[in-house]
């Protein structure tokens, strides 16, 4: 076995006179971080002296600002524990830097108009997220991949520029917000359109197609327009494309779910409307193609628009086939909804025994998520039929698809 080390070699060690140095160091440790810091912070701060005229730092200007901060995690003589203690002063300063982006936003009602082009604060705020996305770019490429920078110290620096994405999307979806309501109420206007059997004052839909007409409905025509103009105005001034891509995707399964729910709402329906919205379901695609790469890749909400479009022709018994998808692809509440559509007009949906209107009932759905809940209220809305059909003294007679409807609560309640 090799000898221990005697005190003498361990004090005369490289590490040890390293440890002596940092601990005779260590006084004049906060000093030195302060100082650090002031010159990190006056590096940001450069930058943004021409703001109050709404300009915001250029590619150039966030070189210099790596340059300074290079230098500083240079000093540190790659030194894991001093590297560390320079990377929380970093931190601060991409702190700083995106509090300076923040500053910059309009945050008011011009900042979420969706119905004409770019204003002069949307375009501010869309510049705002291009230097946040080039400042998160550059920090990357220039600090975070040099190789002498530990792994605690890149950890640290990463924690910030989370902050700098943080910063970015969250303006992004204050903007979202106006375009998904817009959609929205588009989609609510699908109620008043005709799904009777005849459209367009005599014409069928067949009619209309042969005609050269577009055979979907106007709504639907009105959103198609409106993404397109939408994404050529507004997400392709965007730099960060894979940000902005993320939260679109979001905004399409909202679409895809809120129109399928709204399709089941829709009553009367007979076959020349069913063909109508089978079109519609058909240019959905189209309409989302601005927002989406591949309309299959949402998944789940593309399984529920194919599962519906399936529902559409089919006699209501075939629902309770495992094959057709109901309580798995489909929730079994909006097959239910849909079904009333195939019931007489004195079986009244839930939201017209409320006395709602379509976009209140789902307002509704979107505060009582649970499937278990929207089971138990439109249950509860059958069991009110069933009440006053008995009351009724023979009058009235169930609606054959009541026993259907029925029994799909009961294999919903029981799985």
């Amino acid at each position: 076995p090799h000898p221990s080390p005697s005190k003498e070699q361990r004090q005369n060690s490289p590490v040890h006179e390293e440890d002596l140095l940092l601990c005779a160091l260590s006084q004049f440790e906060k000093p030195y971080i302060s100082r650090s810091l002031n010159r990190l912070f006056e590096a940001v701060n450069q930058l943004f002296l021409s703001s109050a005229n709404g300009s915001l730092p250029s590619i150039d200007d966030m070189g210099n600002l790596v340059q300074t901060v290079t230098s500083e995690l240079n000093a540190a003589g790659g030194n894991a524990t001093l590297t560390s203690v320079v990377a929380k002063s970093v931190e601060k300063t991409i702190q700083l830097f995106n509090m300076k982006c923040e500053q910059m936003l309009v945050t008011g009602k011009e900042s979420f108009q969706v119905c004409g082009p770019p204003n002069a604060a949307q375009i501010r705020n869309i510049s705002t997220v291009n230097s946040l996305h080039a400042f998160n770019k550059t920090i990357t490429d220039n600090i975070l991949s040099l190789s002498s920078l530990p792994d605690a110290a890149s950890a640290i620096i990463q924690r910030g520029l989370e902050g700098t994405v943080n910063q970015m999307t969250g303006t992004i979806s204050l903007f979202n917000n106006g375009v998904l309501k817009a959609l929205e109420q588009m989609i609510y206007s699908m109620h008043s359109e005709d799904f009777s059997g005849v459209l367009g004052g005599g014409a069928s839909v067949l009619d209309e197609a042969e005609a050269g007409e577009s055979p979907c409905s106007g709504y639907m025509r009105e959103m198609q327009s409106f993404t397109a103009r939408i994404h050529t105005q507004f997400y392709s001034r965007y730099h960060c494309k894979e940000a902005v891509l993320k939260q679109l995707e979001g905004i399409a399964v909202r679409v895809v779910e809120l129109f399928v729910r709204h399709v089941c709402l829709v009553r009367p329906l007979e076959e020349a409307g069913k063909m109508r919205l089978t079109i519609d379901m058909a240019q959905l695609e189209m309409v989302l193609t601005p927002f989406v790469h591949k309309f299959s890749e949402l998944g789940r909400p593309y399984k529920m628009l194919r599962c519906m479009k399936r529902l559409l022709f089919l006699a209501p018994e075939h629902l309770l086939s495992e094959s057709i998808g109901v309580g798995v692809t489909l929730p079994t509440s909006c097959a239910l909804n849909f079904l009333f559509s195939r019931a007489p007009s004195e079986m009244k949906s839930p939201h017209q025994v409320q006395k709602w209107s379509e976009e209140e009932y789902s307002e509704w759905m979107d505060r009582h998520p649970l499937e278990e809940d929207r089971l138990k209220f439109i249950k509860a809305t059958l069991d009110t039929y069933s009440r006053r059909v008995k009351s009724s003294k023979g009058q009235l007679q169930l609606a054959t698809v009541y026993s259907t409807m029925m029994k799909l609560v009961l294999k919903a309640t029981e799985t």
